[in-house]
């Protein structure tokens, strides 16, 4: 039986001291790809998505390429901006055949206007989408991580390495996990 495996993304480093905000076109004009435009995107590349396509393959693992979106480090995340991908987020998750897993790729340093943490809002989004499926989460290492999105996730994988040159090990770590996962139905403890 093959194991399907969703992947997916919304990254941004917010700098909430810059001037003006981060709109949609702002991830339009870096990275806003959708369905086989991430696997034309990404693989081959030193990212998380990257590793996690070189894992796939390497794992005989089905990878069924959602959305991705990020945008160069700017000012705070409109609301609107966030909500437009999210909802296509979840409406690639919606059309998806029944996915065993997800990985999905934050950064761990997004705010959005009138929101808490939006990284924690999209995982309960797709918590609740997916049910008891493992998720895992890539985070850079200076993330602002609060409790519940590490109760959302069933583990998170941060990056290592200032410069980040161990993303695609973390994407592959993070597929590997969640594929573990989805396999033998046992989850990581935390202590």
């Amino acid at each position: 039986m093959t194991t399907t495996i969703g992947l997916a993304g919304l990254w941004h480093e917010t700098n909430t001291f810059a001037a003006g905000t981060t709109t949609l076109a702002d991830f339009e004009a870096f990275e806003l790809v959708r369905g086989a435009e991430l696997l034309e995107t990404f693989r081959g590349t030193g990212t998380e998505l990257g590793g996690g396509l070189a894992a796939a393959e390497r794992l005989g693992v089905s990878v069924v390429p959602l959305v991705f979106a990020g945008a160069l480090p700017s000012g705070t995340v409109e609301r609107p901006t966030f909500e437009t991908i999210a909802a296509q987020i979840m409406g690639a998750i919606d059309d998806a055949p029944n996915l065993d897993g997800l990985v999905l790729c934050l950064h761990g340093a997004m705010v959005v206007e009138g929101m808490g943490s939006p990284e924690t809002e999209l995982l309960a989004r797709l918590r609740g989408a997916l049910g008891p499926a493992p998720i895992g989460v890539t985070l850079d290492l200076h993330g602002n991580v609060e409790q519940r999105l590490a109760e959302l996730a069933d583990v998170l994988v941060a990056y290592t390495t200032y410069p980040h040159v161990d993303m695609a090990e973390r994407g592959a770590e993070a597929l590997e996990l969640v594929v573990r996962m989805a396999r033998d139905g046992r989850r990581p403890e935390s202590r």
